[in-house]
């Protein structure tokens, strides 16, 4: 036998060898045969056999502590956590007595193990490690007996709790510390045996009377005063989960107080044991309401309205479903136009050079093209500007969890001083997605065709697969693969290329009114162009943060590292590589008049360093300007 199970055995053994049995003489014999062969199953390490046997016998030894002990270390030891959590709870009331402190200490014991138990599960953090590391182990074990009714993930950390040195971690005394102890005069742990689990030790220390509770949160409710009625039965929680009076009176209470996501969880309870409690899944509806959960919502009042409710029941249902629909007819399908207007200065216009000789000193080049001279157009040109777009997004959820989303834009800007660069462009885009928790997966198309001085310039259309899915607590990981068609006009056919491109993501949000999160990504991009003077390798990095202040202003900060590696130089020996930064900052001001007007602000830096001095250039570029959508 592993040393493991031999610490399971000394522990069972020290947490039943001191029970007593209390039951009546005809049934006296059937209830020690069930005991005794409970007890040698779970030392055999045969515990489903052993939950199966004392299952059979709940009826008629419910209630006994020695019996009620077994079957929680049986549920236990099944992994049925939710059960045991009860089974636990049952012991706990029944402990009021001070010659009950010896089982006290033992359902302690239990707690303590179901709580790493649950560690074992080994899931991630729902939320922060902080958030749950300033509660007590009571109230942890509460959350994860909810999160459990719910089918969420556990909290804790990673253990292996069958293999555990079960005397060193839950009292920090050895072996003797198992065996039977004369009863201590209080209820109190004796003073050389602590319990891992202070949370449920305050619990099971005071004399709680769930059935005053109750009254008084009624009454409360009965005056409208849901917040104090929710004050009143929080605090005993931990004693009064499983108990469906108390959890639905809290429920209700936490509903009507603002508390939805409580209330989720503690009607979950209810319903988990009864199903057909008609009054706690018609509060359930009305917190998933008020917690924008629509779909969750209507199809609870959908199911209370089968169950023939009362007529003030009914007539409820009926009205927030008529509320809900319209809910959903919004959310599920939009089509949002929107025109946009900016003004704004460029200090190179036509992202060209400053150098009116670029070729001159490159090796291998002739005197007579080294001494050419650039003409105004191919140098740098600083110019006022003005530009316009409009377009609609339209957005459409014709199934459950399956989207539909596309969008056109017509753009346009005039460079005062530099009109031989002044772009117009049509841009469209169709993509469809399907979303599952926090996972999506979707393909999509978009395409282009622009213009550069009044004439046509370039045609393009790509082909994208792209997916996100939660990395970790607070982390968001996405990626993109493109292959895109490039096509120029006639006398740029050179540059007619087929590219690759991968985009990869992650993005770190931060709770709180200023909603920051912060971007990373890389980029991989391969151009086949007709000819290698054209075709290039591109390696790309960004990040960007963005974040709310004065509640109605949201900030943006990025930057971008990219560099270009051409297959060959246009003239000359040296090969041309390009890297190219940009600092971009942009302000997007929601008026308080109209939600959908936009008052907008952008300031970006460019800087582009080059082998061949014909392709350097630097540009800083301000605009403002204003958005309306036409929701």
């Amino acid at each position: 036998m592993s040393s493991a199970k031999t610490r399971w055995q000394v522990y069972i053994l020290g947490i039943v060898s001191c029970l007593s049995c209390c039951a009546y003489a005809d049934s006296y014999a059937q209830y020690g045969a069930t005991i005794d062969k409970a007890f040698y199953e779970l030392a055999a390490g045969q515990t489903a056999e052993a939950l199966t046997g004392l299952e059979e016998n709940a009826e008629l030894f419910a209630g006994d502590v020695e019996y009620e002990t077994l079957l929680a270390i049986a549920l236990l030891e099944n992994k049925q956590y939710d059960k045991a959590q009860l089974a636990l709870r049952g012991l706990a009331l029944q402990l009021g007595e001070p010659d009950d402190a010896n089982v006290k200490h033992r359902v302690l014991r239990i707690y303590s193990a179901l709580w790493v138990a649950r560690d074992a599960e080994a899931l991630e953090l729902p939320l922060s490690p902080e958030f749950y590391g300033d509660m007590d182990y009571g109230q942890r074990l509460n959350i994860n007996f909810n999160r459990r009714l719910l089918g969420l993930p556990y909290i804790g950390a990673v253990m292996q709790w069958k293999a555990f040195d079960w005397p060193s971690r839950l009292h920090p005394v050895d072996q003797a510390q198992f065996k039977p102890k004369p009863k201590p005069k209080t209820l109190a742990p004796a003073a050389d045996v602590l319990a891992i689990s202070p949370g449920a030790a305050l619990a099971l220390e005071r004399d709680v009377d769930l059935s005053a509770l109750i009254v008084k949160a009624k009454q409360q409710l009965a005056s409208a005063q849901p917040a104090e009625a929710f004050a009143t039965l929080q605090p005993y929680e931990f004693e009064g989960a499983g108990d469906v009076e108390f959890d639905y009176v809290m429920g209700t209470a936490a509903v009507d107080a603002g508390a939805a996501d409580e209330a989720i969880f503690i009607l979950s309870r209810v319903l988990n044991q009864k199903p057909n409690h008609a009054g706690a899944r018609l509060e359930l509806a009305r917190a998933y309401y008020a917690n924008g959960d629509y779909e969750d919502s209507k199809e609870q009042f959908e199911t209370v309205l089968q169950q023939s409710p009362p007529p003030k029941a009914k007539a409820l249902s009926e009205r927030y479903l008529v509320a809900i629909n319209d809910q959903l007819a919004n959310k599920l399908k939009s089509f949002i136009p929107y025109v946009e207007a900016r003004v704004g200065h460029d200090s190179n216009a036509n992202g060209a050079t400053s150098a009116e000789q670029p070729f001159s000193g490159i090796n291998g080049v002739s005197s007579s093209i080294q001494g050419l001279t650039l003409n105004q157009q191919s140098l740098e040109t600083p110019s006022a500007f003005l530009a316009f777009a409009g377009g609609a997004a339209y957005s459409n959820q014709f199934k459950p969890r399956y989207f539909f989303r596309a969008g056109g834009q017509l753009e346009a800007r005039s460079n005062e001083r530099a009109s031989f660069v002044n772009t117009q462009a049509a841009k469209g885009f169709a993509n469809f997605e399907y979303r599952q928790g926090n996972k999506v997966l979707g393909a999509g198309l978009d395409a282009s065709h622009s213009y550069v001085g009044g004439d046509f310039s370039a045609n393009a259309a790509g082909l994208s697969v792209f997916g996100g899915k939660e990395l970790a607590t607070n982390w968001v990981g996405n990626a993109q693969l493109r292959v895109a068609l490039q096509r120029y006009e006639n006398d740029q056919e050179s540059k007619d290329s087929t590219d690759y491109t991968l985009a990869v993501s992650a993005t770190r949000q931060w709770g709180g009114p200023n909603r920051l999160a912060a971007t990373y990504g890389l980029i991989l991009q391969d151009v086949n162009a007709k000819t290698d003077v054209n075709s290039k390798q591109v390696y790309g990095a960004q990040a960007s943060f963005n974040f709310v202040a004065f509640d109605s202003t949201l900030f943006t900060i990025s930057a971008v590292g990219i560099q270009a590696d051409f297959d060959a130089p246009i003239v000359g020996t040296d090969d041309r590589t390009d890297r190219s930064y940009l600092l971009g900052f942009g302000l997007t001001r929601f008026s308080g008049f109209d939600p959908n007007l936009k008052w907008l602000f952008n300031l970006d830096a460019t800087l582009t360093d080059s082998t061949l001095a014909l392709y350097d250039s630097d540009g800083v570029k301000a605009s403002v300007g204003v958005r309306y959508d036409f929701r």
